[in-house]
């Protein structure tokens, strides 16, 4: 059976020392997102977020997942639209499988709760790796 504490522990970190290709992430982003149901990946640069959005297109051939890409180049309306989106298909009475990439924006006050993050760290303090896992 499992203990009161096991079900109220929701976060567990993995970190990994070594370098990894978008493609790489974006592989490792897929097997978490259909481990877990969804998954939101943080990356720092634009232009990461754009090729493993790609690359997670590539290997959605079924369309299991609804891909969504935030970005800061996307109008205000956009990133709320898209946002609201998120929210409505994480609902927890009716959940449905997507898979979030971002750049840091998704780390300023967005309150949605993803079953898995995969974040791309470059010597991230501590304090920003916590406060990431609220996500």
């Amino acid at each position: 059976m499992e203990s009161y504490e096991d079900k109220l522990r929701r976060t567990r970190i993995v970190a990994s020392t070594e370098n990894k290709s978008c493609d790489e992430l974006g592989q490792i982003i897929y097997q978490q997102a259909r481990k877990n149901g969804n998954c939101l990946a943080i990356v720092n640069l634009k232009k990461e977020a754009r090729e493993i959005f790609q690359c997670l297109e590539r290997l959605d051939v079924n369309h299991e997942f609804e891909l969504i890409r935030l970005s800061t180049a996307m109008c205000g309306r956009h990133r709320t639209d898209c946002l609201n989106r998120i929210g409505a298909l994480l609902d927890p009475g009716n959940p449905k499988p997507v898979i979030c990439v971002s750049i840091q924006l998704i780390e300023a006050g967005v309150d949605i709760s993803f079953a898995c993050v995969v974040r791309a760290v470059l010597c991230r303090p501590l304090g920003a790796v916590i406060g990431m896992v609220n996500r």
